[in-house]
């Protein structure tokens, strides 16, 4: 069985919540992380962080 979502915070939610786990952003989860509501299972396969860009009108 498995959870479809459309979005990370659904995703995060859902893996807070015990459903299994997930994969989003470091930032998306970094949060819910601090709390100790999730945690890194596979972070020997971690990726490389990227780079986050925003940009916004004066």
């Amino acid at each position: 069985m498995y959870l479809v979502v459309n979005g990370a915070a659904a995703a995060l939610d859902a893996a807070c919540g015990g459903l299994g786990l997930t994969r989003v952003l470091s930032c998306q989860c970094e949060p819910a992380r601090r709390a100790g509501r999730v945690q890194i299972v596979l972070a020997d396969f971690e990726p490389a962080a990227w780079p986050v860009s925003l940009v916004y009108a004066e």
